[in-house]
């Protein structure tokens, strides 16, 4: 009996991290996103937002880059490697007040073009890896933002040769309320592709939502 309850309680205590840990899944890109649990769908998170939600790159003012590494259980084969990169295009447009809400937490910008943003990312070892390529853009327009990401993710192992596919995703967030009650969804690989052409093997389509409501400039609340 207590064997058991032993086992459960491994499972249970296992990171979301390293159940989506490949480059075939959404995956946890940043370390805040880690310490958040995977929450991602809403933060706005600087340039790990080209693989979050593309969509949350419209609030990037400068040129961000940021790397990751990670490792499950202390294995060198669960390694995985990541950088990702936000290039905002043309010049700022001002943030407009908000009635009733602290600057600090209104003060918004984006990009009159837009941002840009590249990812890489690769898990696994000589014997079995994956690797993962994406190019994003979001866009901000008032209290909408939109945004869209192309990932070419590629499988490797040893003796068997490998395999690519094309995923496209979108990305939205949405103010309910004036930057304090925000919506936020993407659908990661709405394509369906598919890892070998005879064969219904596909990579996951994820379909995540989620709610950000910020009470005060230093209390984020998260759900999804």
């Amino acid at each position: 009996m207590n064997k058991r309850y032993a086992r459960i309680g491994l499972l249970l205590l296992l990171p979301p991290a390293f159940a989506r840990a490949q480059a075939t899944g959404p995956g946890v890109w940043g370390a805040r996103t880690a310490a958040l649990g995977g929450t991602a769908v809403t933060v706005p998170d600087g340039a790990w937002a080209a693989a979050n939600n593309p969509a949350a790159l419209g609030e990037v003012t400068q040129l961000t880059i940021g790397f990751q590494a990670t490792n499950q259980f202390l294995l060198a084969n669960l390694n995985t490697v990541g950088v990702a990169a936000a290039l905002p295009v043309g010049p700022q447009l001002p943030a407009q007040p908000v009635p009733g809400v602290p600057a600090v937490v209104a003060s918004r910008q984006a990009p009159r073009y837009g941002v840009a943003g590249i990812t890489a990312r690769r898990f696994g070892n000589k014997q079995y890896a994956e690797q993962g390529f994406g190019l994003s853009y979001g866009y901000r327009l008032g209290t909408v933002s939109v945004g869209a990401r192309v990932e070419v993710v590629q499988l490797s192992i040893e003796g068997l040769g490998s395999r690519r596919a094309v995923a496209a995703s979108l990305g939205g967030q949405a103010d309910i309320l004036p930057r304090k009650l925000t919506f936020g969804a993407s659908l990661v690989n709405l394509n369906q592709a598919r890892l070998a052409p005879d064969q219904d093997e596909r990579l996951p389509t994820v379909l995540r939502a989620g709610l950000a409501y910020r009470p005060s400039e230093k209390v984020l609340l998260l759900t999804e």
